[in-house]
């Protein structure tokens, strides 16, 4: 994933994925962004400090037994829910 300026066409951020993601959140403070992929893995973004070399954390969190068809943070970004075919996880955040 990358962070694209388009009318610059400038590259922001890059951040590297192993796995073929399947959907996406981003907090509404954008300081994470949830990733859901084909295997059942929530990929969890957090922003660091731009001192870090990366610039970014990433988790891999496996939990669903499918595709992961979707995300979404709570309004407070204390929780993300996630849902695949057969059933849905709620994660705590903090």
């Amino acid at each position: 994933m990358f962070i694209r300026n388009f009318k610059t066409n400038e590259v922001h951020r890059r951040i590297p994925l192993d796995f073929f993601p399947t959907s996406i959140s981003l907090s509404k403070d954008d300081a994470y962004i949830a990733l859901g992929t084909k295997e059942g893995l929530v990929l969890f973004i957090t922003r660091m400090d731009d001192a870090t070399k990366s610039g970014f954390n990433l988790d891999i969190y496996s939990g669903h037994f499918d595709l992961v068809k979707s995300l979404k943070f709570n309004r407070n970004t204390s929780k993300l829910f996630s849902t695949s075919h057969s059933e849905m996880i709620v994660w705590n955040i903090n």
